[in-house]
């Protein structure tokens, strides 16, 4: 979702999450689409070669936008197919202030899954946070 939507599509979607959470219910956004783990790390263009088919990958970053703009063909002999695909780039405070905006409350920022402090060049963002409240217990 992060990263695929456009910015009001993407508040509109976190609000949504929001109230389909019960108070006191948790949720996990895990991206690698964050600020920090994505553009340290940026090859602009990567080319993988697998049982004859050729997929490229040419990346712009267009930082007056905060977008990623990728250019990708697979080929084989002569056939060629290409598409694009744009993916909006936020920073972790960004992505924090998202959440907080469509009512959730950030109880934690990782960079994995044994909850290490995210940092700068980790290749995953796992933000949890929760709706306010008192927990209703099912």
């Amino acid at each position: 979702m992060l990263g695929y939507l456009e910015h009001d599509e993407t508040r509109r979607f976190l609000r949504h999450v929001c109230a389909a959470l019960k108070p006191g219910a948790r949720w996990v956004l895990d991206t690698g689409l964050a600020a920090e783990s994505l553009l340290p790390n940026l090859q602009m263009e990567r080319t993988l070669e697998i049982g004859g088919i050729t997929f490229t990958v040419r990346n712009e970053y267009d930082a007056a936008g905060s977008r990623l703009i990728s250019q990708s063909s697979l080929a084989r002999g002569q056939e060629c197919e290409k598409g694009q695909v744009i993916y909006s780039i936020y920073t972790a405070a960004e992505i924090r202030r998202l959440l907080e905006e469509a009512g959730l409350r950030v109880i934690s920022a990782s960079g994995a899954l044994d909850g290490k402090p995210f940092a700068l060049g980790d290749p995953r963002l796992l933000l949890v946070s929760e709706r306010p409240g008192a927990a209703t217990g099912a």
